[in-house]
């Protein structure tokens, strides 16, 4: 009887090496997904880790980085469309100017000139994207204020002005 339980002991103590070792593969398998930037993948393997080290810490980590570079994304979508929108406005306002036509009243053509070197010095630039969840949070938060809405309006009245002065 005794051996049986030194055998039966025995294969307990090796199935649960087995199983300590599958988690130590699956944490270094993991932390190798998070250095490389691959949050997704580290944070299915940390789920099924479960309490292991300090798993629930990097999952937190990695689950905050996915959160901030998908606002960072969509707010970078959001950015170069805006500054789409003020690059036609800009280049639809040069185009008439360069038609050369005369206006009935030309001092409307230097207004429009002004406008537009206005509204191109207001332009923002989309930052690359951060190392960090805070500073990408940050960049996010800047890009997600872009309203060239006032700049817009400014330059399309002036552009419409001139346009009827040439009527």
């Amino acid at each position: 009887m005794t051996k049986k339980k030194l055998t039966y002991g025995c294969l307990i103590a090796v199935m649960c090496l087995g199983l300590t070792g599958c988690k130590s593969t699956d944490y270094k398998d993991a932390v190798e997904f998070q250095n490389t930037k691959d949050y997704a993948s580290a944070v299915t393997l940390y789920e099924e880790i479960g309490d292991y080290k300090d798993s629930a810490s990097r999952l937190t980590d990695c689950e905050t980085m996915i959160s901030a570079i998908d606002g960072y994304n969509k707010a970078k979508a959001s950015a170069e469309e805006k500054n789409t929108e003020l690059d036609t406005a800009i280049s639809d306002a040069e185009a008439l100017i360069a038609k050369g036509e005369n206006a009935l009243d030309e001092t409307l053509i230097t207004k429009l000139e002004t406008s537009i070197s206005e509204t191109k010095a207001v332009k923002v630039s989309v930052p690359d994207m951060p190392k960090t969840a805070d500073e990408i949070t940050a960049v996010t938060d800047d890009m997600n204020t872009i309203d060239y809405s006032s700049d817009l309006t400014n330059l399309s009245a002036k552009k419409q002005s001139l346009e009827n002065s040439i009527k």
